[in-house]
């Protein structure tokens, strides 16, 4: 079994806030280093595996079991952070692995919110319904504007070889550290839409996410037409 310390400096590259990593990157190391020892279980295996749980999420939202569905839909936001870490545990990173990831992201985010659109639609909450479509709206603006960044970085053939040296246990206390690292990311408003809003309040969980993820989405923008 690999040490500890190499999990954190496979895991750690300081992108995420504060929150994220209290609730998901943690728990991530952890199951990664006890995943770490399995030879047969794939970075790919475990995105598949996150998918898996996600769409079991949306199933039970569906039959309208929410506290279930939080559960699955948290386990499987956990593994979506495991996959990576185990490809640059086992040095496997590659673009497929990264374009694989990318798909079970953008898929899994899709049928939790047709599944949520359906039960909302069913219950007729109708404010909820045009709050999560404002908030999909921008989720895939988002997207289209940081991929594209992303893949004019991966243009470079030191791509992958400079994001793995950027990851080093002493990132943590950078985030910890770093003022803005505490404002709320756009991958906390994931975790509040699908596992915190259900067990809650639909509304102001629904709220919080848009004012979160605009904030964001402005920030992005401004970011790249400034380059």
């Amino acid at each position: 079994m690999n040490k500890f310390e190499d999990v954190l400096k496979s895991s750690v590259n300081g992108s995420y806030c504060v929150y994220i990593i209290f609730i998901a990157d943690v728990p991530a190391n952890l199951l990664t280093w006890l995943l770490s020892s399995l030879k047969s279980i794939s970075a790919n295996f475990i995105s598949f595996l996150s998918l898996c749980f996600i769409a079991s999420a949306s199933l039970f939202v569906i039959s309208e079991d929410l506290f279930l569905s939080s559960i699955l839909f948290y386990i499987g936001f956990i593994l979506d952070f495991v996959d990576g870490k185990v490809a640059r545990l086992k040095k496997t990173s590659s673009f497929y692995g990264k374009k694989i990831d990318i798909f079970v992201d953008r898929i899994g985010f899709t049928i939790m919110v047709l599944a949520y659109l359906y039960y909302l639609q069913t219950n007729q909450f109708f404010l909820e319904i045009s709050i999560l479509l404002l908030y999909s709206f921008l989720f895939y603006l988002f997207d289209i504007f940081q991929l594209t960044d992303e893949i004019l970085k991966m243009k470079s053939k030191n791509y992958l070889k400079e994001n793995y040296q950027n990851y080093s246990p002493d990132k943590y206390l950078d985030i910890l550290s770093k003022t803005r690292k505490w404002f709320p990311s756009r991958l906390l408003t994931i975790v509040f839409l699908f596992s915190l809003a259900p067990i809650t309040n639909f509304f102001s969980v629904y709220l919080f996410c848009l004012i979160i993820l605009f904030a964001r989405f402005l920030r992005v923008l401004k970011y790249f037409f400034s380059i």
